[in-house]
């Protein structure tokens, strides 16, 4: 049995839509006590985006998933870059998404290239968090050449995931 093409479109849409609601549903219910409400919307998304205990395509396979990699860690994993607008108690406010390989880094500032060319420049600065597989680390960690998901908002960069680290 074959899946056709518009009915992966449509489940593609309705994913996107669960990923972006899921993450204004963060952003607007932020406990007080939170850093900032991107900051928890954008914890979320790298959340998504690191591999998890009992991921991969055998769990998908044993609970009969046909739309391999559809899923949230399945669509982040195929971000190139792009922006999401959120719903947040201070108004709207636009997150930037970028996937790609570190071009270069300072202390003050990230270039990160998506694999379609797209470039992007970003400041780092002492509230910008970075994460590795081993957890939260300073963004020194962060070399050329190193296989990022940046989540930012202005310019700024608000959370690094570095996947080679």
């Amino acid at each position: 049995m074959s899946i056709s093409k518009p009915a992966i479109w449509a489940a593609t849409g309705i994913i996107g839509a669960g990923v972006a609601g899921g993450l204004t549903y963060a952003a607007v219910s932020t406990p007080a006590g939170a850093s900032s409400t991107l900051g928890a919307a954008a914890d979320d998304v790298v959340s998504a985006a690191q591999p998890g205990p009992g991921t991969g395509p055998g769990r998908r396979q044993a609970q009969g998933h046909r739309l391999r990699g559809m899923d949230r860690r399945g669509l982040l994993a195929r971000l190139e870059h792009g922006q999401l607008t959120l719903q947040t108690k201070q108004g709207d406010r636009t997150i930037d998404l970028q996937r790609g390989t570190v071009s270069s880094v300072s202390p003050t500032s990230i270039s990160v290239t998506s694999p379609d060319k797209f470039a992007g420049v970003y400041t780092i600065d002492s509230s910008t968090k970075v994460r590795t597989r081993d957890g939260l680390v300073s963004a020194s960690s962060i070399h050329q050449g190193d296989q990022v998901l940046v989540v930012a908002s202005g310019g700024k960069a608000l959370r690094i995931l570095d996947r080679d680290r």
